[in-house]
């Protein structure tokens, strides 16, 4: 029977393999406060930087301030102590050391923070990291102020136009699964369900197809009770979608 979902899908966190519920993989939005003084230095290593642990998947790191976020406590930060700004800080991960902010020196906070125009930088991480942020300088005892970052994780797009065909031939199950994009996605599984004298329902990975290779095909050995679609997306983050019953 051919079931085109009509559902986005039910997303849940599931431990791997084993389908039990585990806790979430993703954060809420998050201010951090980096103290141009404490947090401050020429690497990640001698800085005293702030670290945020973060999970895989795409990130937003977006300059803020307190008329924005009263978690946020800074507009800027001065490497002289008076009035001249900053708007840059510096953040590492595993894909090396970037810049959040345009470097340049303006003659007050305020015009230092309106310069970068609350534009997010977009940080992409392929496993759990921790996120390293200071303020780059030499000589950080004579600074005043800091940089406020909200940080927030992007949410995955799911893949798009799944279809799933599950037809029975002789003892077992064609199926066939096809999609029409992909974009955040990194593994599809085929389920198949039985339910069980106890009330329950035991659940087997049937077959599973790494993204990236629309349509996939292959064949149960037995005919389950119902087939379904698990989509795993590169953040951890698992969505599961309509059974379809086996014709």
């Amino acid at each position: 029977m051919n079931s085109q979902f009509s559902k986005k899908g039910l997303m849940i966190a599931l431990s791997a393999g084993a389908f039990a519920l585990a806790a979430p993989l993703t954060l809420a939005a998050n201010v951090v406060n980096i103290d141009a003084r404490s947090n401050c230095g020429t690497n990640p290593t001698a800085a005293n930087p702030v670290e945020v642990s973060l999970n895989a998947g795409k990130w937003l790191l977006t300059p803020t301030n307190p008329s924005i976020d009263p978690e946020a406590n800074f507009t800027a930060w001065s490497a002289w102590g008076d009035n001249r700004s900053f708007n840059a800080v510096r953040f590492s991960s595993m894909n090396g050391v970037g810049t959040l902010g345009t470097g340049d020196v303006f003659p007050d906070a305020q015009s230092a923070f309106d310069a970068q125009g609350n534009l997010p930088v977009e940080l992409e991480l392929t496993a759990p990291d921790t996120v390293k942020l200071y303020s780059y300088d030499n000589y950080c005892s004579d600074n005043s102020g800091g940089i406020s970052i909200r940080i927030e994780k992007i949410p995955p797009l799911l893949a798009a136009g799944i279809n799933l065909t599950a037809t029975v031939n002789g003892n077992g199950v064609d199926l066939t699964l096809t999609t029409s994009a992909e974009p955040d996605t990194a593994l599809l599984s085929i389920l198949r369900s039985e339910k069980l004298e106890n009330g329950g329902t035991k659940i087997k990975v049937v077959c599973e197809f790494h993204s990236g290779g629309s349509p996939y095909t292959c064949t149960d050995t037995v005919v389950g009770d119902t087939y379904r679609v698990l989509e795993t997306e590169y953040d951890g983050d698992i969505i599961v979608y309509d059974e379809v019953t086996p014709k």
